[in-house]
């Protein structure tokens, strides 16, 4: 093939027609495809109908405001104090922020809620593509195209499109992350098949994920544990893991510098950590979310409100959180209990999000009622189904499919250590969709490339490429 009469062909060229040779010949690929743009279009309806500026004191207001000043080139600014702010971490301040600014310099129209959330639509159908192309990677072509369609439907992943949340940037960072790692389909298996710039690609992903939902750190561990348990030895993951942990660094150190100048303190993401703390442990936590007279004893400080104040603040909730730990022990059982009960329990909160929690009740009751049930009906299926398949990649006890259950404890831990809420699982969502999808699909073995060097310094080979290829070879 040429890109001109005469002209060698060029890499994406190849690449190209490779793509287009495996969507016809394969397809499972094509319902992923297919799976994608259904995701998109449903997305996008959702959120021409239901992205209204948020109301009240909850998250996306705030987030609304750091956008605005974000735009203005101050940065993240408290709405109250009009002072710097590191009380939320920065990813999702800084995407709504881009996005505020473009509408600004654009001709795009002003309005974020529904500009956001149609890029957040397009983030959704992205990640459909992302969690099929790792199910074709850890267990079969058809348990990756299963995924996707599951993924493009859920109803909570849709509806959180057009919330001002972030959830679905999250879901595209983690996936993206997951995917970097897998190789792909006839390269060498986990981790061999890792090549070096998967290995960045996922250093980068990892930081940018800290920067969205610092709480999810703990997917490093889950990593490190597979490369591990997958037989890469201590001296290869050390250094893969100082990779993945120094290019993490680079992408959080200038927000970590800018606290420094800007709050005077150390904060390497935010100081909310008290808060969240003092909520699961001080007297009167109940396992959700709850404002407990407690954790308010040291506000307002009057002239110490501003950065000074936050820094004080996170400190002192932290330590009352800690106090409350080792004071309430014997009740920690139970609270754990209620923590996970609470976060895995229902799965429609998006509906009383894209309502402003109750402020701005615009949907019809019957509306609202349908998509409560088919969203908790269709987590209940999902979860219970995932937990079989979450079971089955456990037992398989190779590095790389364990990333999926290590993965979905990981993300779970953060609640299960402050307090629940449905919203905190949500990312594991496409995770547990795809465990369901391998519970009920067989197992399908592909061919290895042969490696003749150290995989880490092989170009990394795409699924689209690698699937015609082992089509055309039958």
């Amino acid at each position: 093939m040429t890109d001109a009469p005469g002209g060698p062909a060029t890499p994406f060229a190849t690449r190209r027609a490779a793509a287009a040779r495996a969507l016809r010949t394969d397809r499972s690929l094509a319902v992923v495809v297919v799976a994608a743009a259904v995701g998109l279009v449903a997305r996008v309806v959702w959120v021409v109908e239901a992205a209204r500026p948020p109301r009240g004191l909850r998250d996306p207001v705030v987030y609304v405001e750091y956008a605005q000043t974000i735009a203005d080139g101050k940065g993240m600014i408290d709405p109250f104090s009009n002072q710097p702010t590191a009380y939320y971490p920065p990813g999702y301040p800084w995407f709504l922020g881009t996005i505020e600014w473009i509408c600004s310099h654009t001709p795009l129209p002003d309005d974020l809620p529904l500009v956001a959330g149609l890029v957040q639509a397009v983030l959704g159908a992205l990640s459909v593509g992302l969690v099929g192309l790792l199910g074709r990677r850890l267990h079969s072509p058809v348990a990756g195209a299963v995924a996707a369609v599951v993924v493009a439907v859920m109803p909570n992943l849709v509806l959180h499109s057009a919330t001002l949340l972030a959830e679905t940037l999250t879901i595209a960072l983690l996936l993206g992350l997951l995917v970097a790692l897998v190789p792909p389909v006839g390269a060498e298996p986990w981790p061999a098949g890792t090549t070096r710039s998967r290995l960045i690609a996922a250093g980068v992903l990892m930081g940018l994920v800290l920067l969205v939902r610092p709480v999810a750190a703990g997917v490093l561990v889950a990593v490190v544990a597979c490369w591990l348990l997958g037989g890469l030895g201590w001296r290869r993951t050390l250094a893969w893991t100082g990779v993945l942990i120094g290019l993490a660094a680079l992408c959080v150190a200038p927000w970590t510098v800018r606290n420094a100048v800007r709050m005077d303190a150390f904060i390497p993401l935010s100081t909310n950590t008290g808060d969240n703390l003092c909520i699961g442990h001080a007297p009167g936590a109940t396992g959700a979310f709850r404002l407990l007279e407690e954790c308010e004893k040291t506000r307002p400080r009057g002239l110490l409100d501003g950065p000074a104040a936050e820094v004080a603040d996170d400190k002192e909730n932290t330590e009352r959180g800690l106090r409350g730990w080792r004071e309430g022990w014997r009740n920690e059982p139970g609270l754990t209990a209620r923590r996970f009960e609470a976060t895995i329990g229902r799965d429609d909160d998006a509906l009383r999000a894209v309502q402003s929690y109750d402020l701005d009740p615009w949907m019809d009751d019957g509306l609202e009622s349908t998509l409560s049930r088919a969203s908790n009906a269709s987590w209940f299926l999902v979860g219970l189904v995932g937990l079989v398949g979450l079971v089955r990649l456990a037992w398989s006890r190779e590095g790389g499919r364990l990333l999926v259950p290590l993965t979905v404890l990981a993300v779970l831990a953060a609640p299960l250590v402050t307090f629940g809420d449905p919203r905190f699982k949500v990312p594991i969502v496409p995770l547990m969709a795809l465990a369901a999808a391998i519970a009920v699909t067989p197992r399908r073995t592909r061919a290895v490339r042969p490696a003749d060097s150290d995989p880490v310094a092989e170009p990394a080979v795409s699924d689209a490429s690698s699937a015609a290829s082992t089509i055309s070879a039958r």
